[in-house]
């Protein structure tokens, strides 16, 4: 299977080019996406892609000097295609001078990728053939497989192969990533692959035919030496052994997908699609290592969504900042996408719809900007290499604890600024009729915890403090002006000024006219 990186400094167009067309269909695995051209440039040397779709303007490193980057580098380069909009066509027809032949406009049609994808198998056919590559099985099953439904088998189907006549059956192997860099998984699919190869030499016949299909996948092919003493209801028996022999069965992190068993090998296409069928099927049955195509059609796949109240209930948990009420949800949403039988599109799709909602909450409560989590970059790479169920699951779950920390910063955040508007209102208008309830109101906090909050925040009661504002103006008009005791008594927010000489005795323990008094009569 060939190649492809994905170039693009928009999210959601890499996304929405991933899932345009089936990529497997035509002979293409998306094995990476670039958000621009110096990340670009790592990954293929990294990956070895044979195309390459990349965007024109990009921050960092355009989409023209990477392909001058890669074309002059001196190593076997991947062909590429140009995503263009209108405005920049004439610009993007520079790239020709670099080889570059195919330009896609903007907004994407998914009749002309198909079409240029096509026409890209055929020129990377005639490259290697040119290069005089020879006949290996891998090419042949290239050819087999991917070539398009309706072209004839390859007349040297069964020489390369050296099958016979005899029954086969394509076995999909794929690797879970297991969190580790890129060239550990890449070391460890190596090592896994061998260690089927050994297992498929033990359990008879010849040299074995291990079949790459993407970074985390290779395929192989069970002859019938391997089914002589199993039919076909002893496939998932037989994979069985196999993974054991291979040693895949710790950790849980290998899956082998086995298409039906066909009578000659001109036939593996079939085999080989019920096989990709059957990993539609791996978080539905996560429980199992090895599925059979038969399983898969058993399992009543669907694509479905959870249900609203498992959506409302996660909302309400990571409001309340509930850690052992998310928990249970993450729990109870693997059980159902299990016992309903979710395929891998819905699957993500309703963990994609769990995070778009808490994103959508935190976004209003930060006034529109999203806060930073340590947990998102992760989540958000959660499609970029295979997970089993689990693996997902474990990613959801920090996701949501940290939402719900952050929400819960964001929501004493807003309520300590709340307070202080309210005390910064109470400093500019104690001269008027102010009342705990009707800052409550005014402010649409509830009055009891207002008076909590504002003793907790100030270290003083509501009324208190109102009490000092007003009694300390009192005072400066006391010293300063010649006001009568009743006029400085409505000035300060007293309607009555009887009340005035009361509440200012409490505080001073003095009368106002004495405290008048009193500062006539200081010696300076």
């Amino acid at each position: 299977m060939r190649k492809v990186l994905l170039v693009d400094d928009e999210m959601f167009v890499r996304k929405g080019l991933k899932e345009l067309i089936p990529w497997e269909a035509f002979g293409y695995e998306v094995i990476a996406e670039a958000e621009d051209g110096e990340e670009a440039v790592q990954l293929i040397d990294l990956h070895g892609p044979d195309l390459v779709l990349t965007d024109i303007r990009m921050p960092v490193m355009d989409g023209l000097s990477l392909i001058e980057t890669v074309k002059e580098s001196g190593g076997r380069a991947p062909e590429f295609v140009i995503l263009s909009g209108y405005n920049e066509f004439s610009y993007a027809q520079r790239a020709m001078r670099f080889g570059v032949q195919d330009f896609i406009l903007k907004p994407i049609d998914d009749g002309e990728l198909t079409e240029t994808l096509t026409r890209m198998n055929r020129r990377l056919a005639s490259r290697d053939e040119k290069g005089g590559r020879q006949r290996t099985a891998d090419a042949v099953l290239n050819e087999l497989l991917f070539e398009g439904a309706d072209g004839a088998p390859p007349a040297d189907l069964e020489a390369v192969l050296r099958l016979g006549q005899g029954s086969c059956c394509y076995v999909i192997a794929e690797r879970n990533g297991c969190g580790e860099s890129a060239e550990a998984e890449a070391q460890s699919l190596r090592q896994w692959k061998s260690a089927i190869g050994e297992a498929l030499m033990r359990l008879g016949g010849g040299a074995p035919i291990v079949h790459d299909l993407s970074p985390y996948t290779f395929g192989f092919l069970l002859t019938s030496s391997h089914l002589s003493d199993s039919g076909s209801a002893q496939l998932e028996r037989l994979g069985a052994r196999l993974l054991h022999r291979a040693g895949g069965e710790e950790g849980g992190f290998l899956r082998l997908y086995l298409g039906p068993i066909v009578d000659r090998p001109a036939d593996l296409k079939r085999s080989y699609e019920a096989a990709r069928d059957a990993m539609n099927a791996k978080f539905a049955l996560d429980d199992r290592q090895v599925l059979t195509a038969g399983m898969a059609s058993q399992a009543g796949l669907a694509f479905r969504d959870l249900d609203e109240d498992v959506y409302a209930a996660l909302q309400e948990g990571v409001e309340e900042n509930d850690i052992p009420l998310l928990s249970g949800l993450v729990a109870r949403i693997g059980a159902d996408f299990k016992r309903h039988a979710f395929t891998t599109d819905a699957v993500m799709a309703s963990l994609s719809k769990c995070v778009v909602r808490v994103l959508d909450t935190l976004r209003r409560m930060n006034e529109g900007q999203e806060p930073e989590l340590a947990s998102l970059a992760p989540l958000m790479q959660w499609n970029q290499t295979p997970k089993t169920l689990g693996m997902l699951l474990k990613k959801l779950e920090p996701f949501l604890a940290e939402s719900a920390a952050c929400m819960e910063q964001l929501r004493k955040r807003k309520t300590t600024g709340g307070i202080h508007r309210v005390r910064q209102y109470i400093e500019s208008h104690f001269n008027e009729e102010i009342t705990l309830k009707g800052m409550a109101k005014r402010f649409y906090i509830n009055p009891v915890y207002l008076g909590q909050l504002f003793k907790n925040t100030y270290g003083v009661y509501f009324n208190d403090f109102l009490l000092q504002l007003r009694i300390g103006e009192a005072k400066r008009l006391l010293r300063q002006t010649d006001r009568k005791i009743y006029e400085i008594a409505e000035l300060v927010g007293f309607s009555s000024s009887e009340y005035f000489i009361k509440q200012f005795e409490k505080v001073e323990g003095c009368s106002p006219t004495e405290y008048k008094q009193a500062q006539l009569t200081r010696t300076p």
